[in-house]
């Protein structure tokens, strides 16, 4: 997974949205990285863009 990738992450159970990772950061007190996206569409109370562990992410489109 990188930057630019097209990805799909669970919001709540049997819900989805898509966005593009913006960047990917290595948090030093966690062994997941965590990656920035800009997502599509939110539900209510859920920003335009925010982190995600990547690991919770699924790659529809990978960028070249």
């Amino acid at each position: 997974m990188k930057v630019g990738d097209l990805v799909r992450g669970a919001y709540d159970k049997n819900k989805y949205r898509t966005g593009v990772i913006l960047r990917i950061a290595y948090p030093h007190s966690y062994p997941w990285q965590c990656a920035h996206v800009c997502w599509d569409s939110t539900p209510v109370g859920l920003s335009q863009t925010g982190p995600a562990w990547v690991r919770d992410l699924e790659v529809l489109s990978e960028a070249r």
